[in-house]
């Protein structure tokens, strides 16, 4: 997996005085990292872990590269543009964006799903199902097109998914 050297906002600082920024305040944090408002008015994404830096990576770019937000459409979700990387503090920079909004693409599957059971395929849909309400089925129509274009979501919390 390969853990990176320095917590995360000793590397957030690090980053953000290589690019004459600031930290401003910590919008968020889970499992994958950290995230911190820069003074630019742009996230930096700190991670745990190289493995998940690498794929958040990966999404981003073939997000671009299929136009996957367009696809989607703003008036649906948003998506934030990645800004600017670096592999060596595993750091990304993205745009902030207000809900409606799709973030957080670390725990994607990318070419292929999850080898998930009949069962857990079911238990994961009710749990969405009741987690979004009324908005199951543009959250499912985004998932496809995100599907389309082999990007596989899983981590679906209203922290990653916000449709209202």
């Amino acid at each position: 997996m390969g853990d990176f050297d320095e917590s995360y906002l000793e590397r957030a600082h690090d980053y953000c005085a290589q690019r004459t920024k600031k930290i401003n305040e910590k919008l968020g944090g889970g499992q994958d990292g950290d995230v911190f408002k820069t003074s630019e008015g742009t996230a930096v994404k700190v991670f745990k872990y190289k493995n998940l830096f690498q794929r958040e990576c990966e999404v981003y770019t073939r997000i671009f590269e299929e136009k996957i937000a367009d696809l989607i459409g703003k008036e649906n979700f948003n998506i934030p543009t990645l800004l600017e990387y670096d592999d060596t503090l595993g750091i990304i920079e993205m745009e902030i964006v207000q809900p409606p909004y799709i973030l957080d693409f670390a725990g994607a599957s990318l070419d292929s799903p999850k080898d998930l059971t009949e069962d857990q395929h079911i238990e994961w849909e009710l749990e969405n199902i009741d987690r979004f309400g009324d908005s199951w089925d543009r959250v499912q129509t985004a998932l496809a097109i995100f599907r389309r274009f082999k990007i596989y979501l899983y981590d679906l919390s209203l922290n990653n998914i916000r449709p209202w």
